[in-house]
């Protein structure tokens, strides 16, 4: 049985690797060169796994990909948009991965004034696009590091709720070799921050600066040292950007292109207080009940 896992940030690969059992594996690889670093990762992740590994320039050349490979299962954490929509009619059956706190909500990012929203929402009713994590034909399964509330919120979807081996940060300290191996630079800014005698504020950015600016000096005192890490999404540019206003003050930009939460676990060792300001950030999901951080959710602020 040929099966493919399609990768739009790291996180999704360490997430497949959380699976246990001899049903689930892959064929290959599809990495969508949407996030930083995606060059390096696929790279660095071909020359460690049996499996071939595609780095694919944009979501047409992924469709494509699928609809000539013939596979007969999908692996794919995302399933509100027209790409999804295109995929699954390549395959047999889908199964669908957690994707943190989107996974647990009717919402979808990038919400509109209620009327443009509405109609958005008819529009794609129309095209099979549905407005939470999970619903259309073919999704068989869906694999939740909370599944009892998964069913509490959404009893109406007819699919089967499996539960990864651990935890959502178990998972990734098990793999924390790999993770080492994949982001070198990871080690570089775990020494940059811990230099800081102080709490640690980290502010991960959203997929545009510009809302990103008067929250970076609100929380900026004279006696804190504000990390910032970019949203995965970033491109190149927008990084310069934060380069630049910043290299003069108190603000230091964690250029690393490994996920998030792999620069989390390692400062937990630390014990220090740690205060993450985040725009409705996937893991949250995951570091709401650790008594490690602080989390301030910047999306929900007066």
């Amino acid at each position: 049985m040929k099966s493919v896992l399609i990768c739009t940030k790291p996180i999704q690969f360490f997430n497949f690797l959380n699976i246990n059992s001899k049903d689930n594996t892959i064929t290959d690889v599809l990495i969508l060169e949407s996030f930083s670093g995606a060059n390096e990762f696929s790279r660095t992740l071909a020359s460690l796994i049996e499996n071939d590994v595609y780095l694919l320039s944009d979501e047409a050349q992924i469709i494509n990909h699928v609809r000539e490979r013939n596979y007969t299962r999908l692996y794919i954490n995302w399933t509100v948009d027209l790409f999804f929509n295109s995929l699954r009619k390549y395959v047999n059956s889908v199964t669908v991965l957690d994707d943190g706190i989107y996974s647990y909500t009717r919402v979808i990012p990038g919400k509109t004034k209620p009327v443009k929203h509405f109609v958005r929402q008819v529009i794609r009713l129309s095209q099979g696009v549905y407005p939470f994590i999970g619903f259309g034909n073919k999704i068989d399964e869906y694999f939740l590091y909370y599944p009892e509330e998964h069913k509490k919120k959404f009893p109406f979807l007819n699919f089967k709720r499996r539960s990864f081996e651990n935890s959502f940060l178990e998972n990734l300290a098990k793999h924390q070799n790999l993770i080492d191996t994949l982001y070198p630079d990871l080690e570089k800014d775990i020494d940059i921050v811990n230099n800081v005698s102080s709490d640690i504020y980290i502010l991960v950015t959203s997929h545009s600066l510009d809302i990103c600016f008067s929250d970076i000096f609100r929380f900026l005192g004279d006696d804190k040292i504000l990390y910032i890490k970019p949203h995965p999404h970033l491109n190149s540019e927008d990084i310069k950007t934060l380069e630049a206003i910043f290299s003069t003050i108190n603000i230091v930009v964690l250029y690393g292109s490994y996920p998030l939460e792999s620069l989390l676990l390692k400062l937990m060792v630390h014990s220090k207080s740690i205060s993450l300001l985040h725009y409705n950030s996937s893991i949250a999901k995951h570091l709401i009940s650790s008594p490690f951080f602080n989390l301030i959710n910047l999306s929900k602020k007066s």
